[in-house]
């Protein structure tokens, strides 16, 4: 009786032994599945985060690379207008940055002209339309123009040298009137230029500015008759008679003045 107790209650051991047994190794089969399964969820989740970095890198790389191609352009195309500033400022007085000298004005001077002033506080040249100071008239250009050009028609109205016929100096000599450096007249008895000189009322030829008659009409004028007539006349000298107006000058007074002189003249070279 003892003996068969022992034996049921080891056969009872031993199952209960075998139950734990295969339930453990389930259990660890189970794990192991369940473990298989997280390592291969964790993995996919590592590749779906790199994959989401790198996306994310090359997205900004993307934004990098346009960034650093705008400021490219934006500095080339700044280069190009400040070198197609420079070549296109010719204004002597400073430079594109050169501020205005108007007082008060913060704008840049003119890129053209003779100014040291901006284009609204700027005239233009009444010739060329050229920026000029507010005070000027004419642009530095133009009125070396026009100097050059008196300076031309003054040597003769031919504008050759061998027309001048001046005897008081060349087609360079400069006008004895103070102040101005302009040539003497081409012709007549002269040291000024035509401007400061006068025309002789006899034939037109240029004189000097206080005379009334030119060397060649006095010589005319004062040369001895051919033939005289038998009485003398009123005045100081005598009539020859003859329509052609050649006088004696013997009997010219040294004690007339100029006025009664040139009163003298004008009868004369007036007959």
């Amino acid at each position: 009786m003892n003996k068969a107790l022992v034996k049921a209650i080891a056969l009872v051991l031993l199952l209960v032994l075998a139950t734990s047994i295969l339930s453990s190794c389930s259990g660890n089969e189970r794990n192991a599945a369940s473990l298989k399964q997280a390592q291969d969820e964790a993995e996919e989740k590592d590749i779906n985060v790199e994959e989401l970095v790198s996306d994310s890198t090359g997205e900004n790389q993307k934004e990098y690379d346009e960034r650093e191609k705008q400021k490219e352009r934006t500095t080339n195309s700044s280069t190009s207008s400040a070198i197609s500033s420079q070549s296109s400022f010719t204004n002597k007085f400073g430079t594109p940055t050169t501020r205005c000298s108007h007082s008060g004005c913060n704008n840049f001077i003119a890129s053209t002209g003779d100014t040291n002033c901006c284009t609204i506080h700027s005239r233009k040249c009444a010739e060329c339309g050229k920026y000029i100071d507010e005070d000027a008239t004419y642009c530095m250009d133009c009125i070396s123009k026009a100097v050059t050009k008196t300076k031309t028609q003054s040597y003769s109205s031919s504008g050759s040298s061998s027309s001048f016929s001046n005897e008081y100096g060349t087609a360079t000599t400069k006008c004895a009137h103070p102040g101005c450096n302009n040539p003497i007249a081409s012709s007549g008895d002269t040291n000024c230029c035509t401007l400061h000189s006068k025309r002789c009322l006899e034939c037109g030829k240029y004189i000097d500015e206080d005379a009334t008659y030119c060397i060649s009409c006095l010589s005319k004028a004062l040369q001895p008759s051919n033939s005289k007539s038998s009485g003398t006349s009123s005045g100081n000298y005598e009539s020859s008679g003859t329509s052609s107006g050649s006088y004696d000058f013997s009997g010219y007074s040294d004690s007339m003045s100029d006025e009664e002189f040139d009163a003298w003249l004008d009868d004369v070279l007036g007959s």
